[in-house]
Order: C-alpha cells, then sequence, then structure tokens
C-alpha cells in the first residue's frame, strides 16, 4: 500500500519540488498537491490521507484554517507545517502531537526523515492497538 500524502503550499514551485524529490527508489508515495487552502479542505474530503504538509500563508484560505478543519474532522491525521525563522518560538509552543513542524528552508532528506518517522509511529501505534483493543464496555 502506498501511503498518501497532500502537499499544500501557495508556490507551485515548492509543489513541484517536494511532489518530485520526496519519491525515491526505495520509497513510493501518492502524493496530492494543492495551491490554497480551499484546495486543501476539498482534497482532505476526497481522500484518506497518511499525512498533510502545509504552508500556513497560502491565497484564499490560510493554512489556520487547514488546520483547524483537520482538528474538527481528521483529529489524528498527522500534519507537517512548513514554517520560516521568525515565527519559530511562537509554533514550538503551539505545535503538539499530531502536528509537527520543519523549518524553511529545509533539505528535502530532512523532511522525507521526519515523514518517515511519522508513518513509521502511526503504524507502531497502529500495531499496539491491535494487540491491546480496547475493552467493550456493557451499558445497563
Amino acid at each position: 500500500m502506498r501511503h498518501k500524502i497532500l502537499i499544500a503550499d501557495g508556490d507551485r514551485q515548492i509543489l513541484t519540488i517536494l511532489s518530485e524529490r520526496l519519491n525515491t527508489k526505495n520509497v513510493q508515495y501518492e502524493i496530492f498537491t494543492a495551491k490554497n487552502g480551499l484546495e486543501a479542505i476539498l482534497a482532505l474530503q476526497k481522500h484518506r490521507f497518511s499525512v498533510v504538509i502545509t504552508e500556513i500563508k497560502m491565497p484564499k484560505v490560510n493554512g489556520m484554517v487547514v488546520l483547524g478543519y483537520m482538528a474538527k474532522n481528521f483529529p489524528e491525521l498527522p500534519c507537517i507545517i512548513m514554517t520560516d525563522n521568525s515565527a519559530l518560538l511562537a509554533k514550538k509552543r503551539l505545535i503538539k502531537e499530531p502536528l509537527h513542524y520543519i523549518d524553511k528552508p529545509f533539505k528535502i532528506q530532512e523532511l522525507a526523515e521526519l515523514i518517515t518517522k511519522i508513518l513509521e509511529e502511526k503504524k507502531n501505534l497502529g500495531a499496539y492497538f491491535m494487540a491491546y483493543p480496547f475493552p467493550v464496555f456493557l451499558n445497563y
């Protein structure tokens, strides 16, 4: 099964570079792109993603709206926020699991490693819940 990744950024060049370079001979993802927050929300409604990568500053609908939509509808969906250095300290205080961040500019390898880490954690968590299912509570 190939993991589906959504990348949302207002810069088409970043979308092209990330979608081309994240796939390697060892790892293949099904990558979807969105040029703005509205396209990202529409993609989230149509597909089941393993990871979302988003910029905060986007046209039409910004990344904060996308994050709010995800928190309400897909609270367990991991998300990587691409940030700039000027907002790093504020973002560190706000970002909690399943949200992650990566500082711009970043190397593709750094992003690829973060995606791999997130997917591995997700896989391990799924295996844990399969081994230790929640008890069924009866309502008397």
